[in-house]
């Protein structure tokens, strides 16, 4: 639905303007603090919007991470949706057990 801007099965689920505020850059010159990750320009309305050289992931890809390292990413130029869960390996956050799933599941569309 998301990827489909708002839409499923030709049902219109959200309006097309709210798909875009949640999928758009949002909050502007504010620190995150999330995982102690002090960057600025991260989130939308609803979504994260993280982006960078370590991640394969194609611009404009939208994501949100949960407690116990699951997450849920929505890359709209591929039109891929990936959900997971990778437990814990340590009682603190460790991204390597997110950021090398989600690099994993994207070097197949390499």
């Amino acid at each position: 639905m998301m990827l489909s801007g708002g839409t499923l099965d030709g049902a219109r689920i959200l309006g097309r303007k709210t798909v875009e505020k949640m999928t758009t850059l949002a909050i502007h010159n504010l620190p995150d603090y999330c995982w102690k990750a002090n960057t600025p320009d991260r989130y939308g309305v609803g979504f994260d919007m993280r982006s960078g050289p370590a991640f394969t992931h194609s611009p404009g890809t939208f994501m949100h991470e949960g407690w116990g390292y699951c997450s849920l990413y929505m890359d709209p130029k591929e039109q891929l949706t990936a959900a997971w869960f990778v437990p814990f390996a340590k009682n603190e956050w460790f991204p390597r057990a997110q950021y090398s799933v989600q690099n994993i599941i994207w070097s197949g569309l390499l």
